[in-house]
């Protein structure tokens, strides 16, 4: 378990012992189960019946991650439903509670702990233009976007998809859908707080690659750092957050399918310069109600490549097909939040 589980995992085991049996025979396996317990004989816990644990292993894996720990297994409880209730010869369950832990940490640990915290916060596509400009024009930025801004508020790292390009052009592409932003409302990004912005999404091309050196331009000039790249050939971008190295990836695998292979060197490269690698991914069908296996490849393969967080903006697949742990790599240690961003201000 010392491969698998990391050093602050908490562990909780459920185990139902001695099923529909009556008080005399209840208290005999229990007694059994107690030795084996106390004397960590896992051959023969796993050999007992289904009459004495439904789950050894679930009792083993729990008694074995405690050792490894040097925690205090201390049995706080035991009885069972026919003391309770009275009834000695009714069928009933016994039940065991046992609780370990590691010595309490100190104020001064804690502190420590909670000072070298990093908090993040993701939020899915932001589109300035069209109707949301026209909303914006006869209304002030506290009435618009101040419960926007208080969701970001206290984050380390605060990240958004820019839906659009921020640019001056009047030169789209021809395209049936196309989105800008006037460059001045560059304004309500550095309002929300955010310090960083994918710039890697279906609307990247929309006035041309001219029109996305303009935005990445604007967007560095107000201190908020773009990711991603206008054909997704990019470079980790690296930011320092307290005393951890971050990388961010972001790509778009909407018109064009991202490269597996080409993930995996990005995830590779990232990874050897920093902490805590975030990919974000511009993906799905839009307004589909549930996410697509294209999703779920793409998030496993980040995550088995060594990325720690997988954010998911554009579609709007429900948010339980979105928010999930899946295994960091294909030996199972560690875990990586998946989450699905969808779509923030429209």
């Amino acid at each position: 378990f010392a491969d698998i589980l990391p050093d602050d995992a908490l562990v909780i085991a459920s185990v139902d012992f001695c099923h529909y049996l009556p008080a005399d025979a209840t208290a005999s396996m229990d007694a059994e189960t107690l030795s084996y317990v106390a004397d960590r004989n896992y051959t023969q816990l796993e050999r007992l019946h289904s009459d004495h644990l439904d789950s050894p292993f679930a009792l083993i894996a729990y008694l074995m991650w405690s050792d490894h720990k040097d925690d205090d297994v201390t049995l706080v409880w035991h009885s069972a439903s026919h003391a309770l209730m009275g009834q000695p010869n009714a069928p009933g369950t016994s039940y065991l509670v046992y609780f370990s832990s590691l010595p309490a940490l100190s104020d001064s640990t804690t502190q420590s702990l909670i000072d070298s915290s990093v908090t993040l916060t993701a939020a899915g596509d932001m589109m300035l233009g069209r109707f949301v400009a026209t909303a914006f024009a006869k209304t002030t930025m506290d009435a618009a976007f101040g419960y926007a801004k208080s969701v970001f508020a206290g984050s380390d790292v605060a990240f958004a998809n820019l839906e659009s390009v921020i640019t001056s052009s009047e030169h789209d592409t021809g395209k049936s859908i196309f989105f800008k932003a006037d460059p001045a409302r560059v304004d309500v990004l550095r309002y929300l707080g955010l310090t960083h912005v994918s710039v890697a999404n279906n609307h990247v091309d929309d006035y041309g690659r001219a029109g996305w050196t303009e935005s990445v331009g604007l967007l560095k000039t107000a201190g908020i750092i773009p990711v991603g790249d206008y054909a997704d050939d990019q470079e980790p971008v690296f930011s320092t957050v307290g005393d951890k190295t971050f990388a961010f990836l972001a790509y778009a695998d909407v018109y064009r399918a991202l490269s597996l292979e080409r993930l995996a060197a990005d995830v590779a490269a990232a990874k050897a310069k920093a902490d805590v690698v975030v990919v974000s991914f511009h993906w799905g069908v839009e307004y589909n109600h549930d996410h697509v296996a294209r999703q779920t490849d793409l998030a496993h393969a980040a995550v088995d490549d060594g990325a720690t967080l997988v954010i998911g903006p554009f579609d709007r697949a429900r948010s339980d097909a979105h928010s999930r742990n899946v295994p960091a790599r294909r030996d199972g240690r560690g875990t990586t939040r998946h989450v699905g961003a969808g779509r923030r201000m429209e």
